[in-house]
C-alpha cells in the first residue's frame, strides 16, 4: 500500500490535471501542497517550476492537436514566454535574499489573494 504523503501527491496531480483540463488553471493546488509538505524555498521553486513546464508542455501539445493555435497566439505567446523566463531569472535572485520564514509568509499571503481574487470576481464582477 501506498504511503499517506504519495497517496495525497497523487491526489493532488490528479485534481491539479482535472483543474488544467477544464480551467486551465492548475497550480493554485500544486503550490498549496508543496507548502503543506515543508519544501524548502530551492526545492518548492525548482520542483514547481518543473511541474508547470512539464504540465504546460502537455497543454501544448493537446491544444495544438485541437489545431486551436493562431498566427497571433503564437506571436503573443512568445512575447508572454520571454517575459516570463525574464521574472523567473529575476525571482531567483530575490529569494536567494529571501529566509525561508518569509518565504512561506508571502507564498501563503500569495494563495490568500489569488483565492480572494477569484471570490471577488464570481461574486461581483
Amino acid at each position: 500500500m501506498y504511503a499517506l504523503p504519495v497517496l495525497l501527491a497523487l491526489a493532488t496531480g490528479l485534481g491539479a490535471g482535472l483543474l488544467a483540463g477544464t480551467t486551465s488553471v492548475y497550480a493554485t493546488p500544486i503550490v498549496m501542497y508543496f507548502q503543506a509538505v515543508g519544501l524548502p524555498k530551492r526545492d518548492f521553486l525548482v520542483l514547481l517550476n518543473v511541474v508547470l513546464a512539464v504540465s504546460t508542455l502537455v497543454q501544448i501539445v493537446t491544444y495544438a492537436a485541437l489545431g486551436l493555435y493562431t498566427g497571433p497566439i503564437l506571436e503573443s505567446a512568445a512575447l508572454t514566454v520571454a517575459c516570463v523566463g525574464v521574472g523567473v531569472g529575476l525571482g531567483f535572485v530575490v529569494q536567494d535574499r529571501v529566509n525561508q520564514r518569509l518565504f512561506n509568509r508571502a507564498v501563503i499571503v500569495v494563495i490568500f489573494l489569488v483565492g480572494l481574487s477569484l471570490i471577488v470576481r464570481t461574486f461581483f464582477g
